[in-house]
Formats: C-alpha cells, structure tokens, sequence
C-alpha cells in the first residue's frame, strides 16, 4: 500500500480554476466572434452601443456559451477524476461492485419530483425576491434554442459538474474528513458556486441528494443520471408550460407540491430499503 498523499486546499479549488479558466477562453472568443459584425460595419465605433449589442447577443447565447464551456471542461474533468480513481486503488479503497440496472429507475423517479416540488417551495417562498440576478439568469437560459437547451442543460452541463462536484471535489474532500463533512461541504460548495439565492439553496438541496446518490451507488453514473433528469424536467416543464399550469391556480400549486413532496420521500425511501435489503443478503 503506498504512502496517502497530502491533499490541500490547491487541490480542491483546483476544478474551479479549471473550470473558470477554461470559461474565461470561450467567452472572450465568443465575445470576438459577436463582434464581428459590427466591426464590419466600419465607421466609427461607439463603445457603449458596441458593448450593449455585444452583452445582449451574448445573454442571448447564454445556454450555448455554457455548454460549449462543460464540453471543453469534460475531458479535463475526466482525467483529473481518473488520477484520484487510480489513487484510491494505490492506497487500498477497494472499487464498489456494479447495481443492477433496475435500481436506478428509482434515481428518475426521485430527481422529477424533487425537482417540481423543490421548484414550487421556493417559488411560495418567494425566495427569487431576494436574488437580483435569479430572474435575469434564468431567463437567459431558456431564451436559447430548445433542442440546445435540452442537450447543452439537460446532458452536457451536468455532466460536467458531476464530474467536478462528486467527482473530484467531493472524492478529494472524503479523503481528508469524515464522509458526512464532505458530503455537506461539496453540497454547501456547489450551492455557491450558482451565484446566486434561489439557485444556491435549490443546489445546496439538489446537491446533497446527488452526492448521496453517488456514495449510495457508488458510481458516477447514478448521480449524473439523476442530475441529467432533474436538469430535463425543468427545461422540458418550461418548454410545455407546466410550471405556468401549475402556478396558475393556487389550490394546485399546493397539491402538486404536497404530491410531489410525499412521491419525493417514497422514492427516497425506497432506495435506502433497497440497499439495505441487497445489504442483508450479502451477510
């Protein structure tokens, strides 16, 4: 068994720099193509006007810049997570077996209804009053084309913060604290690291699930999947306009909440029932 390497705080910001490295690159290479046209044009070049055009092309783009961000950060991600997968071998963390297939119908089930009642207890909270930037964001978001919308928010960009949050930091934080401190400070970092209120609490949420479901299965592939879907739900409920539907008379948005809430519990519930049976067996 080889020594434990010292892991510090570089390693664990180390995604972050990546990520707003890489980010950085693909906006100012975004910005020069945006403004492009208007270079063209010729004349004299209003700088205000110039960048007011730009930012509001750029917004507009939002969904896409982001993705195109997550798609360049995947490969990066992927290698950084396959060092520490090869780290835990060296050190003796033995690699969990395979759940059978049927076992994740559960993490589907658990990421529509947590993602629809979570959205409707902040929306009757009237949380969105307290974040300036919540409304401006996610307008931007779905003002992209939809089938960009569904492959960029809902495959692409989760992704790659799965990759960054359980993945890496998570695993990073696990190897320096006890697993229960690393779970609620990889949920607590990827709440932040939104931006802003609404969506710092609806991540903080959503993350902790999500890196429950990663230690719980044992595989990325089990958070990402649930990321994936609760990312879908919310981009194809926009798209159709349930959430219009839903907030349209008060009586439903109470009963859908309390339905989804309960179905949300089940769910959970059910996964935790199903290890502990497959637990049961194995002894």
């Amino acid at each position: 068994m080889e020594k434990k390497r010292r892991i510090g705080v570089f390693a664990i910001i180390s995604p972050f720099l990546v990520y707003y490295a890489v980010s950085l690159v693909v906006e100012i290479i975004a910005s020069l193509i945006i403004m492009i046209p208007e270079i063209q044009k010729g004349g004299v070049i209003n700088v205000e006007e110039t960048t007011a055009a730009v930012m509001k092309v750029f917004m507009s783009h939002l969904t896409l810049i982001t993705s195109v961000v997550a798609l360049c950060v995947i490969p990066l991600f992927w290698l950084m997570y396959r060092k520490d997968t090869k780290y835990e071998k060296e050190i003796g963390i033995a690699e969990r077996e395979r759940v059978p297939i049927l076992k994740y119908a559960v993490i589907i089930g658990l990421g529509i209804t947590a993602c629809i009642g979570l959205n409707n207890l902040l929306v009757l909270g009237n949380v969105a009053a307290y974040s300036g930037t919540y409304e401006e964001t996610t307008a931007a978001l779905y003002k992209e084309n939809f089938l960009i919308q569904l492959i960029g928010l809902g495959l692409v960009v989760p992704i790659a913060e799965e990759f960054m949050f359980r993945g890496i930091i998570y695993k990073r934080l696990s190897f320096i604290m006890k697993r229960e401190k690393a779970m609620l400070f990889s949920a607590l970092m990827f709440g932040l690291y939104h931006g802003n209120l609404v969506q710092a609490i609806y991540g903080f949420v959503l993350g902790y699930l999500a890196v429950y479901i990663y230690e719980k299965y044992g595989s990325l592939k089990a958070s990402i999947l649930f990321h994936t879907v609760i990312n879908l739900t919310s981009v194809i409920g926009t798209e159709c306009g349930m959430y219009t539907w839903i907030f349209g008379n008060v009586i439903r948005v109470g009963i859908v909440t309390v339905i989804c809430g309960a179905a949300a519990s089940s769910f959970f519930v059910l996964m935790q029932k199903l290890f502990k049976k497959e637990a049961k067996t194995e002894t």
